[in-house]
């Protein structure tokens, strides 16, 4: 709290300070420390508890591995489980990173096995960085245009599925 006074030029009582510590106790003090730099780093006014945790948990569930620790997770999960035990493989996958689940699926887990190590390394550089792309770019789509094309793709499976 006196951090964010020295920021924000504000005298924090300590009634504040006991209701800040009550609604926030639960968050881990580096994520806290953290958080509270990120948002004095972007905001003009003092945050409440609210923006608080909000930014606690953006900063908490965002966290994405880069393209070379995806490529680690999946050698890891080949060491782990070899070619012949996809299922567990891709659970395993899966419970650490769902955008390289994403791609190991869509490749085939078995497939890199038989490919060449280079040509699959490549593949996964390319497609962690188109999801990546993608995913940005759905970021910065106002919220209605989000909707209306979930909307768009929920009645092209609707339709799909009344014409299979």
């Amino acid at each position: 709290m006196g951090y964010l006074s020295t920021v924000y030029g504000t005298e924090v009582s300590k009634e504040r300070v006991k209701i800040y510590f009550e609604l926030l106790k639960d968050i881990d003090i580096r994520v806290l420390t953290q958080v509270i730099k990120n948002i004095s780093a972007k905001e003009k006014y003092f945050p409440t508890p609210a923006n608080i945790r909000q930014e606690s948990v953006i900063l908490t569930t965002n966290k994405e591995l880069t393209v070379d620790e995806s490529i680690q997770l999946i050698n890891k999960a080949i060491n782990n489980y070899g070619f012949y035990k996809t299922v567990e493989a891709l659970e395993y996958i899966k419970e650490q990173d769902e955008k390289t689940y994403q791609i190991v699926k869509s490749l085939g887990f078995r497939n890199l096995g038989m490919t060449n190590m280079g040509v699959w390394l490549n593949c996964v550089k390319s497609m962690y960085n188109e999801l990546k792309e993608t995913k940005k770019n759905e970021q910065l789509l106002p919220l209605k245009f989000q909707a209306d094309i979930n909307r768009i793709k929920m009645l092209a499976l609707t339709n799909q599925e009344e014409g299979d």
